[in-house]
């Protein structure tokens, strides 16, 4: 769900305008105890994203570059939203991007966002890892198991 959210603000950054939230969740209310916890997590990393960012590199948050911030949240989106089977945390490195991103624009700090990029095409690489390795673990465990095609069986 954050993943798709993450692609409809990156088409908005990358028109140069913003979305509106659809109806259905602009309605939504959190309950008290966890607007409370949510609400200190979200002080904690302001405070240390505000004594880390600030303008420089300006270029790289510029409208020019706009674009390509918008097609490396929408990376980000889309590695989040790929289903990594069997790993537990497989979201962390898509988070921490759009994080950086997020922030980086929003502080207009150009390291912050090449620190996204890189985060970015981490996510990016970690997915396809994570998937390749499974496929083949998957394989090898249904041949272990006996479950392997006819046509596999000739091949081999």
């Amino acid at each position: 769900m954050v993943g798709a959210f993450c692609l409809l603000i990156a088409y908005g950054l990358c028109i140069g305008q913003p979305l509106p939230l659809p109806a259905w969740l602009a309605k939504r209310e959190m309950n008290g105890r966890v607007r409370m916890l949510l609400k200190g997590m979200i002080n904690r990393v302001i405070n240390i994203i505000a004594l880390l960012g600030r303008p420089r590199m300006l270029p790289l948050s510029n409208k020019p570059a706009r674009v390509l911030n918008g097609l490396m949240l929408s990376a980000a989106g889309v590695s989040m939203m790929i289903p990594v089977p069997i790993i537990s945390f497989d979201n962390v490195l898509p988070a921490l991007a759009i994080v950086l991103l997020s922030w980086g624009v929003r502080l207009r700090d150009g390291l912050m966002l090449l620190i996204g990029y890189l985060v970015t095409l981490a996510a990016v690489a970690s997915v396809i890892l994570l998937w390749w390795g499974g496929t083949l673990v998957a394989t090898e465990l249904l041949s272990l198991a006996g479950f392997t095609s006819s046509r596999q069986s000739q091949e081999l």
